[in-house]
């Protein structure tokens, strides 16, 4: 996933991709058959956040130029090093400037959403 939204972060930045990437849709498509259905979609979402806010921090000008060179070992590792990096703290700090629970899947819970919807379905 982490390469995935790497290649759609440098087509962004190119003027005659842009406009496809602009038209992506993101879905999700899961199938859970032993984690409980809302809560595993979270942790997607939540992973998915994760992948994304690490390829934010891929150092762009060292990649494109360690792949200008050919130089194969030191472009992996420009990436090795921004997929390394523990963005949940980030993560957290920007749900809270957003105005939401730094824990997605603590807040689902608290919110007994599951027990009012199995209420309202029977």
């Amino acid at each position: 996933m982490f390469l995935i939204y790497n290649e759609i972060v440098d087509a962004q930045k190119d003027i005659n991709l842009k406009r496809h990437v602009e038209s992506i849709a993101f879905i999700i498509d899961q199938s859970l058959n032993v984690k409980p259905k809302i809560e595993g979609m979270i942790q997607s979402v939540i992973n998915a956040q994760i992948a994304y806010a690490k390829t934010l921090l891929v150092e762009r000008e060292k990649l494109v130029k360690a792949q200008d060179e050919g130089n194969i070992i030191k472009a992996e590792q420009i990436l090795i090093n921004a997929f390394q990096i523990d963005v949940k703290f980030f993560l957290e700090k920007l749900r809270l400037e957003m105005g939401l629970d730094p824990n997605p899947i603590k807040a689902y819970k608290e919110s007994k959403y599951y027990n009012k919807i199995r209420e309202e379905r029977g």
